[in-house]
């Protein structure tokens, strides 16, 4: 069985592009609005999660990763107001997020090759 986001979110809709790129669209036993759910549902043996790496950082001890070949890209960003200038809590969270990406980028040669920044202040 296959536990999956709710249809409305960005990573369930990104995960059935996925799918339909190849010709097909799963058949999901489970949904849930938390990828750390999903994936402490898969650690407990209700089926298997399809998670982006980052996420996977957040999840309970006791799970195995797999990539899904082949390789998909997933998007992530942040949107805001042209003319707003950001909170000093906005910006240190922005900031914490950053940090949070460069370690796991460091970590090892294949996530930073699965998560690369782009954009104006990449």
């Amino acid at each position: 069985p296959i536990i999956g986001m709710q249809p409305n979110l960005f990573g369930r809709q990104q995960t059935d592009a996925f799918f339909r790129s190849s010709g097909l669209m799963p058949g999901y036993a489970v949904e849930t609005t938390s990828s750390v759910i999903a994936c402490q549902l898969a650690r407990d043996g209700a089926g298997i999660a399809i998670n982006d790496r980052l996420s996977v950082l957040g999840a309970p001890a006791g799970i195995v990763t797999r990539p899904l070949a082949p390789a998909h890209w997933l998007l992530f960003g942040y949107i805001f107001h042209a003319g707003q200038i950001l909170s000093e809590d906005a910006q240190t969270f922005l900031d914490c997020v950053r940090s949070h990406i460069d370690d796991f980028r460091a970590a090892s040669a294949e996530n930073a090759d699965c998560v690369v920044p782009q954009g104006v202040d990449a």
